[in-house]
Order: structure tokens, then C-alpha cells, then sequence
């Protein structure tokens, strides 16, 4: 067994593990159970946990994890304020854990620290609550990050091969979508998605040519998009301030 394991948590979240000699690294463990479940059954032991974020629903089941296989916790330094992180990230560094070489990338926004692990021997990322399926994170709550640092961080990603695959930390294709049609309903692409993701049992991963076409946070540039939100001739950074506040209050 080789390959990202998909395990959905609680309402809507996604954990992940990636297997390796018997070992796995888990990724955003908001509950243990089920990871424990899957790697009893399948003769696992998670060795490490690497944490997006500190928000409990990517946090909640990593103690558990750790005190029942030895796990290390490795995660943003407020994760290590609110919780037990074994070793603090910041962004920059290389991790490199059984076969898996991961990079480890600061993608502040959602919270302030928020990081994107990117594997680019599997061409993978996993995005945290930086990325969803044509939508992004929140970033107007008390420990987000700035505006400018959400435009930065989307910047990254965006010049990501078209061909990555992205395991993000929620499923919100479907209403995300919802709202890219709103603000541009001539985009076929955005229709043939919700059709094909309706159609598909697996969910994740998809990919950032899949993104560059239908998530309207990475077409800020694009004229219906603009003239939806009434933000002719402004800079990206302002149609972008614009749109996340539209769909904050956004309801189909």
C-alpha cells in the first residue's frame, strides 16, 4: 500500500494517510477514530502527523493518535501554543519521512501560520483550508491572516503544475461551485465540473488545471468575474477582498 488514503472525518473534513513500509504519515487527524480504525485493519502505524492548521477540526484526534502509536507531531507554531505539537513549521522546510519528500510551504490566510504540504515526487498537495474544490478558506475571522497575505499564498498556488493533485481539508465542491456559477454563469467549465463531480464516488483529489478554470479565486482577472462584482479597473487584491465577502454571505 502506496498511495494517499482518503479517510473522511466528521461533517465534511478529510484526514489523510500516506502509507510506507508498514508506517503512515497522517495529515490533519481532527478525529482519531477513524484513523485508528484504518490502520488496525490494515496493519499501520502512524509515525508521524503533520498538522495544516491549529483549528480543532484538523487537531482534535492527534493526541490520541500520538499517545496510541508513538506518533511525532509536526505543525504551525500556534498549533504548538494551543496543542501538542512535537516540532514547530514556519514554511521552508523539507521533510523527508520513509520514501515521502515533503515541502513544506507557508500559505498564510486562512490563519495566520496556516501551511500547504506539497510532494513533488507525487506532484500532490495537500492544501489544508488554504485550497477547496473551486473555493478557498475563510480569512475574516480573529486569527486570520491579512488580506495581502491570502493573495500571496493564491498566487503560489496558482502557478502550480496544471496537473497537481490536490487533497484539500473539506469537501465544499458542489456549493463552491454553486457560487462560481454566480458571479460567472457563461463559464461552461463550471457546469461540466458539477456534473462530473456529482458523478464521481471519489471526491478528491482534483486538480489545479481543474481550479484554473472554474474557482473564481484563481480568475480575479477575469472579466464577467469583475463586472459580477462590480470591481472594474480594480487591483486583483480588491476583487479579491470583494469576492470572499460575497461568498461569505452567499446562499444558494
Amino acid at each position: 500500500m502506496n498511495s494517499v488514503q482518503v479517510i473522511p472525518i466528521l461533517q465534511d473534513n478529510y484526514s489523510y494517510l500516506l502509507p510506507y513500509k508498514g508506517l503512515a504519515i497522517a495529515i490533519d487527524p481532527g478525529q482519531a477514530a477513524p484513523l485508528l480504525e484504518f490502520t488496525s485493519n490494515h496493519n499501520l502505524m502512524i509515525s508521524h502527523i503533520l498538522l495544516t492548521h491549529h483549528h480543532k477540526d484538523h487537531t482534535e484526534g492527534a493526541l490520541e493518535i500520538a499517545e496510541s502509536h508513538g506518533s511525532f507531531i509536526l505543525g504551525p507554531i500556534d498549533a504548538l501554543q494551543d496543542g501538542p505539537v512535537d516540532q514547530a513549521l514556519k514554511g521552508g522546510e523539507i521533510l523527508e519521512i520513509g520514501s515521502y519528500v515533503i515541502e513544506v510551504w507557508a500559505t498564510s490566510g486562512h490563519t495566520k501560520s496556516h501551511l500547504c504540504f506539497f510532494l513533488p515526487d507525487k506532484n500532490s498537495l495537500f492544501s489544508g483550508d488554504a485550497l477547496f474544490g473551486a473555493g478557498i478558506g475563510r480569512f475574516d475571522h480573529e486569527d486570520s491572516g491579512l488580506l495581502e497575505d491570502m493573495y500571496l499564498s493564491l498566487q503560489k498556488l496558482t502557478h502550480l503544475p496544471k496537473e497537481t493533485k490536490v487533497y484539500p481539508g473539506h469537501e465544499y465542491t458542489l456549493e463552491n461551485l454553486a457560487f462560481a456559477h454566480s458571479l460567472e454563469p457563461n463559464n461552461p467549465a463550471i457546469e461540466a465540473r458539477k456534473k462530473a463531480h456529482e458523478k464521481r464516488l471519489k471526491k478528491v483529489p482534483f486538480s489545479i488545471e481543474e481550479e484554473k478554470r472554474t474557482n473564481p479565486f484563481f480568475r480575479l482577472n477575469v472579466p464577467e468575474i469583475q463586472h459580477s462584482l462590480r470591481s472594474f479597473q480594480e487591483k486583483e487584491m480588491q476583487v479579491l477582498q470583494k469576492m470572499r465577502a460575497k461568498k461569505d454571505g452567499f446562499s444558494q
